[in-house]
């Protein structure tokens, strides 16, 4: 009874989110209720197997435990933290008292002589070490272990349990030393769940909906799934569908879709130095060196061991000063919030970015900063990237099309009409009204004007690419390298090693108490108290480093792992080079063969500067080219000049030659980087005739080309192209 009563209160649930789809896309794919699931969000635990353990679930699945508080299970937890501090304190009075500072200045004044001394040191540093390292195996769940095991909705805590991940790049390289090592590790790893990582979340509620906060991300219990399941929002997947939605949403909606993905906001917990300190020192390194120095404490070594101390104590202060300053700086990152105005009810509001939710229609106004991952509904952007992507150039990003366009954020054809969260809108077509905003709840209208530009929120929280970004800092994944397996068969040896002269000193000494401390004094030898502390200090020089030219570290190992890189490939070599492009040449082909190589643009004929001219994605804002810089190094080299054509006009761009010859795009097919071409349809205002151009990379070109059209030389003429960096 007591194993099925255990295995009711627990559920597995995914971590892929729980997918809800507008009704305008639910009706087109004729989804049941408006509900697609993703992936499994909640699995029944089988009634006659109350032993499942996070080890049994597939890979991003977690085990959710409920439980209660209980007034008992208080006193007990309490009891067994002093019983945890009190193992120390006797330890420390047994080592006073050896020193004569417990009773009336005498040694051994609480014990008779020497000998029971140290009997009862040995005894009470064994169990004492036992104890402490029980605590430390379980010191994620040991408060749970004293409250009551409920079902989820009762619950007020969860507990998440979950497999941590490691990604393995040995790459072939271990040998069958280090192979053997590796699978006994992994053996062990399995059988006593040490991959397990297990947080605890209180349950909050607003409302009648009960929710836990699991690493930046709100999971929402469900009552049909019996679980805690975490939401995103399909709002479309065609260009179409998503200018649907231009209308935003009501207040009713907006409130229902908060309660669902949560504020728009994530929350980093940076604990005060004193936590962070207790945090640091309560591991397996400190308690191997703590109980190494009460040895030395009482053996008479206490100058050699107040050194060490304080060698300890200093590098640990300063691995915990210096990680707390990153996540402060990583805290700064992540909780960013400002005003904007959102259609809500169809007016335009004043509201924080901490209140939009995905359907959010958004103004889109010059030096903002995005909070949200969404796509362009109107007018055009152009934002900078370069604290997200790292790319330098400002990026350009068009509205949408009303057209049945496949869209996917993550493919790259969708990247030109989609907007990501941590970028800054540099400019935009237009600005809003300049009328004062409204107030949410007063609903007041602005302006009878609708702002020339404008976003719809697609994706917040740590669903936006910022946010995953900010949870790989926080809660980065384990790699293992080949010195990791070659760490593990070194401490295996040291092990050995210690164990034998461990021995050989009990033999040789006769066995008696004294030979105990030797034995111990020489496996601290093979593994020095002070070797964690000296490679914390270098991790720690290594981070004030960094710091000094602006990259922030708070996992300090990661550093000896920089130390490994042997070799770094870059793919923007003219960004790292040089700070912009420049036009060298044209060089025709005429009846499959070149010509030669022309730098003087007004001597090529009118197809190929009208080629040139327009073949391009560039764009004028505020009498500024803002595009690729290679297509604004094309545009310039020509001479022509851009009209941006006003919403409604039968073509996308008007362009003017230097001798008033006028062309009009009539199609544009953006570059995609897949294809690695783009297209444009334009039409000679003169003679009324449609060109179609084509620029991509050589490679493209050629396989797109007809064959008898292509030089003969084609490939080794681009080649040397090419090697002169040139496009």
């Amino acid at each position: 009874i007591r194993e099925r009563h255990a295995a009711q209160m627990r559920r597995v649930c995914s971590q892929l989110p729980k997918t809800q789809v507008s009704p305008s896309v639910a009706s087109d794919k004729q989804y049941e209720k408006g509900v697609v699931q993703s992936g499994p969000s909640s699995i029944d635990v089988p009634m006659s197997d109350a032993t499942v353990s996070a080890s049994q679930l597939p890979a991003g699945s977690m085990l959710l435990r409920g439980y209660k508080n209980d007034i008992a299970g208080l006193f007990m937890y309490g009891l067994t933290l002093l019983s945890t501090a009190g193992w120390i304190a006797l330890l420390m009075i047994i080592v006073l008292d050896y020193y004569g500072k417990v009773k009336g200045g005498v040694a051994y004044g609480l014990l008779a002589n020497s000998n029971d001394s140290m009997s009862v040191f040995i005894f009470v540093w064994h169990l004492a070490a036992i104890w402490l390292i029980a605590m430390l195996a379980c010191k994620r769940r040991l408060r749970n272990y004293f409250r009551i095991e409920c079902s989820l909705p009762q619950a007020r805590v969860v507990q998440v349990e979950e497999r941590q991940e490691e990604v393995i790049m040995t790459e072939g390289r271990q040998n069958r030393l280090t192979q053997l090592v590796t699978k006994a590790y992994n053996a062990v790893v399995l059988k006593f769940g040490l991959n397990i990582v297990a947080e605890s979340c209180a349950t909050q509620h607003i409302g009648a909906n009960q929710f836990i906060e699991y690493r930046c991300t709100r999971y929402v219990f469900i009552e049909k799934a019996g679980s805690f399941e975490c939401h995103a929002f399909v709002l479309g997947e065609t260009h179409r569908s998503l200018l649907d939605c231009h209308n935003g949403l009501t207040s009713a909606e907006a409130d229902a879709r908060l309660t669902r993905v949560g504020e728009n906001f994530i929350r980093v917990y940076v604990p005060s130095f004193p936590v962070g300190l207790l945090q640091e020192l309560f591991s397996y390194t400190y308690l191997y060196q703590m109980m190494c120095l009460f040895v030395w404490f009482y053996f008479n070594y206490f100058k050699l061991a107040l050194v060490q101390l304080c060698v300890i104590l200093i590098s640990a202060f300063i691995k915990v000063f210096i990680r707390l300053r990153s996540e402060r700086r990583v805290k700064m990152l992540a909780e960013r919030r400002n005003q904007c105005r959102v259609r809500r009810n169809g007016v335009w509001v004043d509201l924080d970015t901490a209140d939009l939710v995905p359907g959010d229609v958004v103004a889109v106004e010059a030096n903002m900063e995005v909070m949200c991952d969404g796509c362009v509904l109107r007018g055009e952007v152009v934002v900078d990237e370069s604290s997200l992507t790292g790319e330098a150039m400002p990026v350009r990003k068009l509205p949408l099309k009303n057209e049945a366009i496949a869209y996917d954020p993550q493919n790259s054809a969708s990247k030109a009409y989609s907007v990501y969260a941590g970028t800054r809108v540099l400019q935009c077509t237009g600005s809003s009204y300049g009328s004062a905003p409204t107030s949410l709840d007063t609903m007041v209208p602005v302006d009878s004007a609708e702002p020339q530009t404008q976003i719809l929120v697609l994706r917040t929280r740590t669903a936006t690419d910022k946010g995953k970004l900010i949870q790989r800092i926080l809660f980065p994944i384990r790699y293992s390298f080949v010195l990791d397996e070659q760490l593990r068969v070194s401490i295996l040896a040291l092990l050995a090693y210690g164990g034998v002269v461990f021995g050989l000193s009990i033999w040789l000494m006769g066995a008696d108490r004294t030979s105990w401390y030797y034995g111990l004094f020489v496996v601290s030898q093979a593994f020095p108290p002070l070797l964690p502390a000296a490679l914390v200090i270098g991790q720690s020089v290594a981070a004030d480093r960094l710091r000094r030219q602006q990259i922030f570290c708070i996992d300090l190992p990661r550093i000896n792992l920089c130390g490994k890189v042997r070799l770094m490939l870059f793919d923007k070599t003219g960004t790292l080079t040089h700070s912009g492009m420049q036009f060298y040449s044209v060089q025709e082909i005429a009846n499959t063969t070149f010509g030669d190589a022309e730098q003087n643009i007004e001597k090529l004929s009118d197809q190929i500067q009208i080629g040139l001219a327009s073949c391009h994605a560039a764009t004028e804002i505020d009498q500024q080219l803002i595009g690729n810089p290679v297509d604004v190094e094309q545009f310039q080299a020509t001479g022509w000049r851009i009209e941006n054509n006003r919403e409604g006009a039968h073509s996308l761009d008007t362009l003017i030659a230097p001798d008033h010859r006028t062309v009009h795009v009539v199609r544009r097919f953006e570059f995609e980087h897949a294809r690695q071409s783009m297209s444009v349809a334009v039409q000679d205002a003169a003679t009324r005739h449609v060109h179609v151009f084509v620029k991509g990379s050589f490679e493209r070109i050629k396989k797109i080309a007809r064959v008898d059209s292509v030089p003969a030389d084609y490939d080794a003429v681009t080649a040397a192209w090419a090697k002169q960096g040139c496009y």
